[in-house]
C-alpha cells in the first residue's frame, strides 16, 4: 500500500480511465492546480503527482518541502503528513530519517483526547503509524477505537451524540462529518492490510449508519435538529453554510460509495454536484483514486 488509503490497483485504474468521467476532471485538477499558501497540503499534492503521474520532479519537491516543515500538532494535518510520508518513501530522493520516531514520540507525550472527534482522529494517527511501521499495537488501537465507537457512541439513527450536542448547529454538523471521516479512514487503512471493519456492526449499527446520517441534511439543511438555543428547537442550517461544510469534507462520500449495493442514490447525487473531490483531510484526490468510471455507451 503506497498511500495509506489506496494501492497500486487504484493508481492503475486512475491511469486507465484518464479520459473518462469523473477521472478526467480529477486529473485536470491534480495536474493544473496547487495549494499555494498551505505547505502540508502542497506536499500532499506533490506526493499525489508523484504516485499517480509518476512525476519524479513533483516528488522531489514534495520531499524537500516535507524536510523543512515542523511536525504538525493538528491531528488531521498530521494525517496529511503521514500519508505524504507513505507516498514519498519510494522516491529515489527519499532519505530515511527519524521523522516517524519524532512523530510517535509526540503522540506518546500526550494523553488520548477526551473529546470524541479529537479522540477518533488520534486513533486515525495511531492506525496510520501502525500501517507504515507494521506496528500491531498501533493498528489494534485504531481497531479497538472504531469498534468501541460503534458499540457505544453511535446512536441507532446514525448520529454521534457526543459530537452533535456540542456547539451551534453548523459546528454540530461539521463534527458529525469529521467523526465519520475518521472512522472511515481507519476502516479504509485497515482493509488494505486485511482487517475488515466496514462490516463490523453491533445492534444493527455500523460506521455506515453514521456515514448515512448527514446525507439528508445536504438536501434539507433547514431540518438539522442540533443545536438550538436553550428551550428552543433548532432553526436548522442555512443552505450556503451546509454546502460549504459538505464541500470541505466531501471525501468520505467517495470512500463509502462502493460499500452500498445497489448504489445509494443520495450519495450519487451529491457526488455529481461535488466532484472532482479534493479533500486533504480525507486522503486528498479521492475521486481520482476511488471513483468508478462511467460506462461507455455502446451503439449498434
Amino acid at each position: 500500500m503506497c498511500g495509506l488509503i489506496f494501492t497500486d490497483t487504484h493508481i492503475q485504474n486512475a491511469r486507465k480511465n484518464k479520459k473518462r468521467t469523473p477521472h478526467q476532471a480529477a486529473w485536470e485538477q491534480l495536474l493544473s492546480s496547487s495549494r499555494a499558501g498551505d505547505a502540508w497540503q502542497q506536499v500532499q499534492w506533490d506526493a499525489w503527482r508523484y504516485q499517480f503521474n509518476a512525476d519524479l520532479r513533483a516528488g522531489e519537491q514534495g520531499i524537500l518541502t516535507f524536510q523543512n516543515l515542523p511536525l504538525p500538532d493538528h491531528l488531521p494535518t498530521l494525517f496529511i503528513a503521514l500519508q505524504a510520508y507513505a507516498m514519498l518513501q519510494s522516491h529515489p530522493a527519499f532519505q530515511p530519517s527519524d521523522w516517524l520516531t519524532q512523530c510517535r514520540q509526540q503522540l506518546d507525550q500526550q494523553d488520548a483526547p477526551s473529546d470524541i472527534v479529537d479522540h477518533l482522529w488520534y486513533a486515525v494517527i495511531q492506525t496510520a503509524i501502525g500501517v507504515i511501521t507494521s506496528d500491531d499495537t498501533c493498528i489494534q488501537y485504531g481497531v479497538d477505537t472504531l469498534k468501541h465507537t460503534v458499540d457505544k457512541s453511535i446512536h441507532p439513527e446514525g448520529y454521534l451524540p457526543a459530537a452533535v450536542k456540542t456547539g451551534p448547529e453548523s459546528v454540530a454538523l461539521q463534527r458529525q462529518i469529521q467523526s465519520v471521516q475518521a472512522l472511515i479512514l481507519i476502516a479504509e487503512m485497515c482493509e488494505h492490510i486485511g482487517i475488515n471493519l466496514w462490516q463490523y456492526n453491533n445492534r444493527g449499527v455500523s460506521i455506515m449508519t453514521a456515514a448515512t446520517y448527514p446525507l439528508y441534511y445536504y438536501f434539507y439543511p433547514e431540518k438539522w435538529q442540533w443545536n438550538g438555543e436553550e428551550w428552543k428547537p433548532s432553526d436548522g442550517i442555512d443552505e450556503a453554510t451546509a454546502k460549504r461544510i459538505f464541500q470541505t469534507h466531501a471525501g468520505f462520500l467517495e470512500l463509502v460509495r462502493r460499500h452500498y449495493t445497489p448504489p445509494l442514490k443520495a450519495i450519487q447525487m451529491m457526488l455529481d454536484d461535488l466532484r472532482p473531490i479534493y479533500d486533504p483531510f480525507c486522503g486528498g484526490f479521492v475521486t481520482l483514486s476511488h471513483a468508478e468510471a462511467k460506462r461507455r455507451m455502446l451503439f449498434i
